[in-house]
């Protein structure tokens, strides 16, 4: 099996030399309270071993086997569900989340890190948190605070996951101009 070697020292680079991002947050109020340079420091470190240690391992089990339905069951590949379980231990869905909603308050370019980092890792495992990830930031941008109360603090914590949902259409109904903006989903 490959071995993921990740390199957080190079992961730093950009945090610190090209955003300068310790003293952007410092000038922030919502970011100076969550995070400085050692947390930028310490969460590459933290992302290369979840990544070596939790999601490359289990990258090849999705790749022979992959998720399954089967009479009304879906499975996920062998170690998905333990490595999510540990996973959400760690409260890394909400990394970069709304505080206000139990989320870490980290700033995005660290969330990105970590991604990266585990897609390096395995894209398979990575994109179940994606989804999450993708439903929490359309949700904080666009929702009713009703919807962000009873949806974020569930996802944050792994609770419940976000999905994607894909629609069939007849292609003619697509190329006829079908106005998407009418349809919704929560």
């Amino acid at each position: 099996m490959p071995k993921l070697k990740a390199r957080p020292r190079d992961m730093r680079f950009v945090p610190h030399e090209v955003l300068d991002g310790p003293s952007l947050w410092a000038r922030l109020a919502a970011l100076a309270e969550t995070s400085d340079g050692d947390t930028a420091d310490a969460l590459p470190e933290v992302a290369a071993r979840v990544a070596g240690q939790l999601i490359a391992p289990i990258n090849r089990s999705s790749d022979e086997g992959g998720g399954q339905w089967q009479d009304g069951v879906a499975t996920t590949p062998a170690g998905f569900k333990q490595a999510d379980a540990t996973y959400l231990e760690g409260g890394r869905v909400g990394l970069s989340g709304d505080r206000n909603y139990r989320g870490m308050g980290r700033p995005r370019m660290l969330a990105v890190q970590l991604e990266e980092i585990l897609n390096g890792a395995g894209s398979s495992f990575p994109l179940y948190e994606a989804l999450s990830s993708g439903a929490c930031l359309v949700t904080d941008a666009h929702a009713s605070e009703k919807l962000e109360f009873s949806y974020l603090p569930l996802m944050y914590e792994g609770c419940c996951a976000g999905s994607m949902c894909l629609t069939i259409w007849p292609r003619w109904v697509c190329s006829g101009g079908t106005p998407i903006n009418v349809a919704s989903t929560l």
